[in-house]
C-alpha cells in the first residue's frame, strides 16, 4: 500500500521513487532491482522508502492510479467527453513516459504491467457503460472487452506490431472498430 500525503518533501520523494523506479525498469528490467537500488538510484534511503511505500509493486501502482485520476480529471473538465477524449487524453500522458511504455509493450515478463494497462482502460470505462441500458453483468462484459481492444492497440503500437503506422492512425481504426461493434450491439437488442 502507498501512503498519502500533501507534505512538499514528501511528495517529492516519492516523485524521485517514481522517477527512479521508471528508469531501473527501462535499464534493469521489470522486477530485476531492489528497494535498496531504488533508494541509491532516487538519491533516498531505504527507510524513506518505507515510510512511502510497503513494496516495488506499490511504486507501479500508484503511478497507474494517478495516470487514471489525471484521465478522469481532464475528462470531466470537458463537457462531454467520447471515446476520441479519452484517447487524446490518454496518449498525452503516455508520450510523458513513452520509453517506458514501450518496454512494457516489448518485454515479454511484463504481464502485470500489461494487465493494469488494460484494467485501466476498464476502470475510465466502467461508469459510462453501467449508466447505460444494459445489465450490470453485461456492462462489466463490455468494459472488458472495449478496455482489451483499446489496450491491444496501444501495446501493440508500442511493440511495433502495427510497423510504421502513427498512433493516431492505429486510435482512429480502434475508435472506428469499438463504434461498429457498439452500433451492431445496439442494432441486436430486441
Amino acid at each position: 500500500m502507498y501512503k498519502n500525503s500533501t507534505d512538499r518533501r514528501f511528495i517529492k520523494n516519492k516523485r524521485e521513487f517514481r522517477r527512479a523506479y521508471i528508469d531501473l525498469t527501462i535499464q534493469k528490467g521489470y522486477r530485476n532491482f531492489s528497494i535498496a537500488e531504488l533508494a541509491r538510484q532516487a538519491e533516498l534511503n531505504r527507510m524513506t522508502f518505507y515510510k512511502h511505500y510497503d513494496n516495488l509493486d506499490d511504486v507501479f501502482q500508484e503511478f497507474i492510479d494517478d495516470m487514471i485520476g489525471e484521465i478522469e480529471r481532464q475528462l470531466a473538465a470537458k463537457e462531454s467527453a467520447d471515446l476520441a477524449d479519452l484517447f487524446h487524453v490518454s496518449s498525452q500522458l503516455m508520450y510523458q513516459e513513452i520509453d517506458f511504455f514501450r518496454y512494457v509493450a516489448k518485454a515479454g515478463n511484463c504481464a502485470d504491467f500489461r494487465e493494469a494497462f488494460k484494467n485501466s482502460f476498464q476502470e475510465l470505462l466502467k461508469p459510462d457503460l453501467q449508466n447505460g441500458p444494459s445489465s450490470k453483468t453485461e456492462a462489466l462484459i463490455r468494459s472488458d472487452l472495449y478496455s482489451a481492444t483499446i489496450a491491444t492497440a496501444y501495446l501493440d503500437w508500442l511493440a511495433g506490431i502495427y510497423g510504421k503506422a502513427s498512433l493516431d492512425e492505429v486510435l482512429k481504426v480502434t475508435e472506428q472498430v469499438l463504434k461498429e461493434q457498439i452500433q451492431n450491439f445496439e442494432a441486436s437488442r430486441p
